[in-house]
């Protein structure tokens, strides 16, 4: 598509797109935010691309909400790339999406080699994107020439993409299944938009390693963290790093040379008198019992762990036979996160098994008494058909 965008920051040109897109049966739409450089991502840019035109929503400059209705169920077909990120901001944005057809997430279940949108579109339509802005900070004004460019080819092509894909997919029927995990992925991250955040020291990658004597004083250096990235406004790996952190804690430092001794402790050393404050209050503490308890891992009864083995490596090789007879990707027949709630208990019946979320009635009718056989087999199938665990979590 060669189009020139329109660009809207005000009002009128906002209304202007919904009159228009109220008319489509469809629109390719992408949203940009800042997450990379703010405490709290916002939403900066809905770029929105119908059979013939394209929109550019500044949305720092007008209020991107009577766009909302039309994001829903009940508003027209939404052609996104991956949808989990787009989905949680504008639940973060207070706006909810829904009958949405991701490219991302068929061409996965199409076994394409690579998903990602510029593979995408270099090899199912020949065209060529630029992707070096990908990491912009979309918060930052005027939107240039260049940034408009690149905004444009984010949409430009997602409705050509969308049909090559979607014949594939409706010619395989496999669209009720797409659909399903579609709004499975548009749910999950929902929640995780409004779920309750933890304490920042328990959302830290590797906080499980570190030993129970230190925690606490993680848990206190996290806090100082919090804030002084939540006052500068930046996302706080840029006021110091989980590692440094974890050092800090193994370290204990009493006093501010042992401190700058550390390596990487640069910039979060002028909250030294915090620092070592909170260091010499962590030494005496315990954590408070609700975050002690997620640390606790519960005892492995060998031979419940077994069975569970067993019923996995049952419903791999079942869901791989399947798949192969009917000539689609096993995510298809049955969802990784679907087989893995599966496997880790026993006691299903036909009713239980539909209460899984992304499961679906359609695949309980079809395939319902063949997961309850395979649950229900004494022994794994012959090694040699199992696929690795890993393989059951694609």
């Amino acid at each position: 598509m060669s189009v020139d965008p329109n660009v809207v920051r005000d009002a009128a040109a906002l209304q202007s797109l919904v009159d228009r897109l109220r008319e489509v049966p469809r629109f390719a739409i992408d949203l940009e935010s800042d997450g990379m450089y703010t405490y709290r991502a916002k939403l900066c840019v809905i770029q929105i691309a119908t059979d013939d035109g394209i929109w550019i929503v500044d949305s720092l400059a007008v209020d991107p909400s009577p766009l909302g209705p039309l994001l829903t169920t009940a508003g027209p077909i939404k052609i996104i790339h991956d949808v989990a990120f787009d989905a949680r901001l504008l639940a973060e944005a207070g706006m909810s999406l829904g009958n949405v057809h991701d490219t991302a997430l068929a061409a996965q279940w199409l076994k394409r080699p690579a998903t990602g949108l510029g593979s995408l579109l270099l090899g199912e339509l020949g065209v060529t994107v630029d992707k070096s802005m990908q990491h912009h900070d979309w918060s930052r004004r005027p939107l240039d020439a260049r940034a408009i460019t690149y905004l444009t080819s984010d949409v430009a092509h997602l409705g050509a993409l969308h049909d090559r894909l979607w014949a594939e997919v409706a010619e395989k029927s496999i669209e009720g299944e797409v659909l399903l995990e579609t709004d499975y992925r548009i749910a999950t991250a929902k929640d995780g938009a409004n779920a309750t955040p933890a304490s920042p020291y328990l959302r830290m990658k590797g906080i499980d390693r570190v030993p129970p004597k230190g925690r606490p004083i993680v848990r206190r250096l996290g806090l100082i963290r919090e804030a002084a990235a939540e006052a500068a406004n930046v996302p706080p790996y840029k006021i110091v790093t989980n590692d440094v952190i974890f050092a800090i804690a193994a370290a204990e430092p009493n006093n501010d040379a042992k401190l700058a001794q550390i390596k990487g402790v640069d910039r979060f050393r002028r909250y030294s008198r915090d620092i070592l404050q909170a260091i010499e209050l962590g030494r005496n503490e315990s954590l408070p019992p609700d975050e002690a308890s997620s640390f606790e891992r519960p005892r492995v009864n060998r031979e419940e762990l077994e069975a569970k083995r067993r019923r996995e490596s049952a419903l791999t090789a079942w869901r791989k036979a399947e798949a192969t007879a009917r000539g689609v990707d096993e995510q298809a027949v049955l969802p990784g996160h679907c087989l893995r709630e599966f496997a880790a208990k026993d006691g299903w019946t036909k009713d239980s098994l539909s209460s899984v979320g992304g499961f679906g009635s359609a695949r309980d009718k079809r395939y319902g008494d063949a997961i309850l056989a395979a649950l229900s087999r004494p022994t794994p199938p012959p090694a040699a058909s199992v696929p690795s665990p890993a393989e059951s979590d694609e």
